[in-house]
């Protein structure tokens, strides 16, 4: 077994230039289906966010002062369906939307001018939210009522959507990275094809030469998927913060990273695609060295 490791090593530093192509082709494959899996987990967790969303926000008009605001608070607690009922006034609104907007967007004194008094209701039941909304909508009073229900309705159509061109993607993103693997190795045996002739002469088995193959292609598997996983983790990370405060006011929270289950999962599809090619490009080579 030592002298098959060593054999796979011999090969890596023989042709350092072939080992790095496939290695990259791995990388960028372990990516690829990382950026799209970690889309497709996003786009669900917020859809289920909304689903279990037990609150609207509603934006009275500009001439609603306090007095009138907190008596249309008590108006929407009286609703059938509320559970309770938070006022915000534009002082309140403003230091909320400062972080997100910067505070050259919103200067001093600008609060009274854009912003108005708002109420966040929240309902006993996500399921009651549509009826509020409907029943509210029509006050002179009211602005605006934000139900996310728009939004809702687009996470679900780009969630089906997702889910028919994700396969698409992942087919394609498979075929084309085993398609260079089997070139990579087709290359390299190619390469050492005196060598290899003396080896089948004195009664090498393609096995032998098979399985030194396998064992490099494990090993660049494993390298390329360590360091896309972590350069993936790294963009979830920073990304996290800087959508974290900008998806306040959509009731949405920056969903985790994908579970070590998922992460092993994509290694486990990479480490297949790898091994696969390897076998395609070397019996490729072996038929046709015959």
């Amino acid at each position: 077994m030592r002298q098959i490791f060593r054999r796979a090593l011999n090969q890596i530093t023989q042709i350092p230039s072939l080992a790095f192509a496939a290695a990259l082709s791995l990388w960028v494959a372990t990516l690829l289906l990382g950026a799209i899996l970690l889309v497709q987990h996003t786009v669900t967790t917020w859809s289920q966010q909304l689903t279990s969303h037990r609150s609207l926000m509603v934006y009275f008009a500009p001439e609603v002062e306090q007095n009138h605001a907190e008596k249309l608070r008590q108006r929407l607690a009286s609703l059938q369906g509320v559970d309770r009922v938070l006022l915000y006034s534009p002082e309140v609104l403003e230091k909320q939307l400062a972080p997100l907007l910067g505070n050259e967007f919103l200067p001093d004194g600008s609060a009274k001018q854009l912003l108005t008094f708002a109420a966040e209701v929240y309902a006993t039941e996500p399921s009651q939210l549509h009826n509020i909304a409907a029943e509210i909508t029509y006050w002179h009073e009211v602005e605006e009522v934000d139900d996310a229900e728009e939004l809702f309705l687009r996470l679900q159509h780009v969630e089906q959507l997702l889910r028919i061109l994700s396969i698409g993607f992942e087919v394609l993103i498979a075929v084309v990275a085993m398609f260079i693997i089997s070139m990579t190795v087709s290359l390299a045996l190619y390469a050492q094809r005196d060598k290899l002739a003396i080896e089948k002469l004195i009664g090498a088995s393609d096995g032998f030469i098979l399985l030194p193959l396998l064992i490099e292609s494990t090993m660049l598997a494993g390298v390329g998927t360590s360091l896309a996983l972590m350069s993936l983790r790294l963009s979830w990370h920073f990304s996290a913060k800087y959508f974290s405060l900008r998806l306040v006011q959509t009731g949405l929270l920056w969903p985790t990273f994908f579970s070590w289950r998922e992460g092993m999962m994509l290694c486990f599809v990479i480490w297949l695609i790898a091994l696969m090619g390897t076998w395609i490009g070397a019996f490729h080579h072996l038929r046709n060295s015959e």
